[in-house]
């Protein structure tokens, strides 16, 4: 088994991820969230290598042939902040700051993903953010740091946000390798 640099446990739940959501989202997605979370920790390490899904935040992409599929993608990966609340367009006009990590990926991956029937065919990605997928951290948002601007393999599950959607398509990351120490 080769080494990880990052690695989902069991379960990435904890009380204080629990109280953020409440105190962030409200109730009703502090409630989904711990559900799905106590769900989630049923399945232990030896169910998840048998491919027992522990996801949580992706849901499947429409028009793909296979729900939510684990992947491994390489590309460079960035911190971009993104417009939020109130109308998600323009930091400038006062719109908040949403930080996220974004996955940039190449034509040839996209084609790769296209192929394999894991996105749509027609395009989804816009020009001013192409091959740009939206990365959901192992453990923390503070994880992926030492990666940032580097070519890296992120290993996920692939799929789409049903909020806080910035990018067409988003990868649950279980496991984030630099390319170098593959």
């Amino acid at each position: 088994m080769r080494p990880t640099i990052l690695r989902m446990k069991n379960c990435r739940c904890s009380i204080e991820s629990m109280v953020k959501n409440l105190m962030s989202y409200g109730f009703s997605f502090a409630m989904t969230c711990m559900a799905t979370c106590m769900a989630t920790c049923m399945a232990t390490e030896e169910h998840f290598e048998k491919g027992v899904s522990p996801i949580q935040y992706v849901h499947p992409i429409e028009g793909t042939t296979t729900a939510c599929p684990l992947v491994s993608l390489q590309g460079s990966l960035l911190r971009h902040t993104f417009a939020g609340v109130p109308n998600y367009e323009s930091l400038e006009n006062g719109d908040a700051p949403e930080p996220r990590w974004v996955l940039i990926l190449s034509e040839s991956e996209i084609q790769r993903l296209r192929e394999e029937g894991f996105i749509p065919q027609e395009d989804i990605f816009t020009s001013e953010a192409r091959g740009w997928v939206q990365l959901i951290a192992p453990y923390s948002e503070n994880d992926p740091i030492p990666f940032v601007n580097k070519q890296v393999v992120v290993e996920g599950y692939l799929g789409s946000l049903i909020f806080h959607v910035h990018t067409p398509i988003a990868i649950e990351a279980v496991g984030i390798y630099e390319i170098a120490s593959r």
